[in-house]
């Protein structure tokens, strides 16, 4: 049975969903694995990618903390 997939071919609540959301993009990488890319920044693994989206998600939500503060 294939596993369920959203319009983009990720699982929902997967990493290659969540950094789709998040305006990433899919570029062909130097071997068989593709890299992904945010705008005009430089490729990235999956890791390296996913890694940099919790950041800035965690960023946003010490901001929003702070403002309740």
């Amino acid at each position: 049975m294939k596993p369920k997939t959203g319009d983009n071919g990720f699982r929902p609540g997967s990493m290659g969903g969540y950094l789709l959301q998040a305006g990433w993009q899919i570029v062909p990488g130097p071997d068989k694995y593709p890299l992904w890319k945010l705008g005009d920044g430089e490729p990235k693994t999956g890791k390296e990618a996913y890694y940099e989206f919790l950041r800035g998600v965690w960023r946003k939500e010490r901001e929003r903390q702070a403002k309740e503060w």
